[in-house]
């Protein structure tokens, strides 16, 4: 087969196989976020009976556990990721979900549902997470619009009555009503829970907050998602990390303090809690669990009766085996691509390794005024042709990683998704800008009058510098005063410049005692005061400083994590 049908079938391949990872990879995100969903939503309704959204279903138990009805949620017109569970007095439900964000009351008998946010056309529509509380007493209805940062209040018709004021909370989530009249708020990134009256039809003046900042929340658990109040009037709170994902549960007391924090486990995943009498229940999508927390002495179980606990057995087999091929996908999505390129560069033209030539013992005449030395043009070709593959690579890699880690992109505060968006923005217009100008190294010139070494970086500044004063590693760097002058390039450390002329009229007539070792010319650069030396051993001590922090201090680079968060999440 000959090179150019060799070059087709590779670049044939690296499309199949593409095309396959996209595929098993959409395959793997929808059979994770349908059926092998665990249970991500609870509520327990007035006449103590609890509802479990879980594997596509609707689950209802008695108080001890024991289930009593299976509703599939397609039978209800809805979709199997819920944002809201909401048992009401009537028998009756709210479910809401985030994409689309809308909300629906159903009747689980009838299996008719009807929409909630209809009458939000003149405030506009909510986007994302949509969490619902209702004052059954006042036939009032309260919405989270995460997103937009608001709160809504409604009547029993679905009127909007009022909407709160911009940015007075920022990503809202779950809602509770203490008592008529008055709202509780997990007002997520400013980190608080927040008690609003409402007994006027309009978002009063806060009149009370707690801080859910703790000294039990392990390393980079501060955002809270999750409310639930305890019979002595103290407090349960999710507090998640960023993406709203690994949930610490936390007990306050009813004065703001911090009490204790319960272990669920390294790999537990928390979404939603309720309060049972006697304790509390919490459901786990990731791990697929519910489980019951006692009162008394903070003990965890499983809860629900066997064929349930069943159930549950089957679903986190099934994610194990999608999460698996999900995250094969993801890799082989980036590897693919890059083993693609590697391989039609492999098969491209090769520039010839010419071995090194010596240095003559007598250094070659200058004929005229001056003798430059240019970049070899094979050299600029083949750069340019790197920058052009570069550029297939990193636009393709950025529009895949974007595609693959969606959900990831999504579950961040806005501020880190523009600061995403805008590193694979840059990193795609970097070989942009290569090709439009090349590397100064591409540009420079070398020359000789026979008694300077003269340097043009391609600015059409010339320098001139005595051949006493300039430093030579081999044939690989100069030093000329404080720049260091790249000689050789590329994978396999090719000669930017013809190495017959440099021999002969750059490195022959640099004396003898300044033809040094590579360690011995950098601590010359360094001592001259060159910047990129410089740069480079700042980077490398950071770099080494961070990974002794993160080893010896985790708890630090957690901290430096939420502060750089907190700042981005500024308006």
């Amino acid at each position: 087969m000959d090179n150019q049908k060799k070059k087709n079938a590779v670049a044939g391949a690296t499309l199949v196989g593409m095309a396959l990872s996209f595929a098993a990879l959409y395959y793997a995100g929808d059979r994770l976020g349908v059926d092998t969903l665990g249970p991500s939503e609870i509520a327990r309704a007035p006449d103590g009976t609890v509802w479990v959204a879980s594997h596509g279903s609707l689950h209802r138990f008695t108080e001890a556990g024991g289930r009593k009805q299976v509703l599939a949620l397609g039978a209800l017109g809805v979709g199997p990721v819920l944002s809201e569970l909401l048992a009401l007095s009537d028998g009756t439900l709210v479910l809401a979900e985030a994409v689309p964000s809308r909300a629906y009351r159903c009747n689980p008998a009838t299996q008719k549902c009807v929409a909630m946010t209809a009458m939000f056309g003149r405030i506009g529509a909510p986007e994302y997470a949509l969490m619902v509380a209702v004052d059954e007493q006042r036939g009032r209805w309260y919405f989270s619009d995460n997103a937009k940062h608001r709160l809504i209040l409604t009547d029993a018709d679905g009127n909007v009555l009022d909407v709160s004021a911009p940015r007075r909370v920022m990503h809202p989530n779950e809602l509770v009503v203490e008592k008529a009249g008055e709202l509780m708020v997990v007002d997520t990134d400013h980190r608080r829970l927040v008690r609003i009256p409402v007994e006027r039809d309009v978002f009063g003046p806060d009149l009370w907050e707690m801080k859910t900042d703790s000294p039990f929340s392990r390393p980079g658990r501060y955002l809270p998602m999750d409310l639930a109040q305890t019979p002595e009037g103290n407090w349960w709170v999710l507090v998640a990390s960023e993406g709203m994902k690994d949930s610490d549960l936390i007990l306050f007391g009813s004065d703001g303090k911090a009490l204790k924090r319960v272990d669920l486990g390294p790999d537990s995943d928390p979404t939603r809690i309720v309060s049972v009498p006697g304790g509390l229940l919490v459901v786990d999508p990731t791990q697929a669990t519910v489980t019951r927390v006692s009162a008394k002495d903070g003990s965890a179980s499983p809860w629900g009766d066997a064929a349930f606990q069943a159930e549950l057995d089957g679903v986190r087999a099934s994610r194990s085996l999608w999460r698996n091929l999900r995250l094969a996908a993801q890799g082989l999505i980036v590897v693919i691509p890059l083993l693609g390129i590697l391989a039609l560069w492999r098969l491209g033209e090769r520039l010839s390794a010419p071995g090194q030539v010596g240095v003559p013992g007598t250094p070659q005449p200058v004929s005229g005024a001056i003798r430059w030395l240019e970049v070899r043009p094979e050299f600029r070709k083949r750069a340019r042709r790197l920058a052009i593959t570069m550029l297939v690579v990193i636009g393709g890699t950025s529009i895949a990683m974007l595609y693959a880690f969606t959900s990831v992109f999504q579950g961040l505060p806005q501020p880190l998704q523009l600061f995403g968006l805008a590193i694979l923005g840059l990193a795609a217009l970097v070989p942009v800008v290569l090709l439009v100008r090349p590397p100064r190294a591409l540009r420079t010139r070398l020359g000789t009058d026979g008694k300077r070494l003269l340097l043009d970086l391609g600015d059409g500044k010339v320098r001139g510098y005595p051949f006493e004063a300039v430093y030579a590693s081999g044939d690989r760097q100069l030093l000329a005063g404080r720049r260091l002058i790249p000689l050789r390039l590329g994978h396999k450390i090719e000669p930017l410049f013809d190495e017959k002329e440099l021999a002969g009229y750059v490195l022959a007539r640099i004396p003898p005692p300044n033809r040094v070792s590579a360690l011995e010319l950098s601590m010359r650069a360094l001592r001259a005061g060159n910047r990129e030396t410089r740069w480079a051993i700042l980077i490398i001590a950071i770099v080494l400083a961070l990974f002794v922090l993160s080893e010896l201090f985790p708890e630090v680079l957690a901290d430096l994590k939420k502060a750089a968060l907190d700042f981005l999440s500024k308006k």
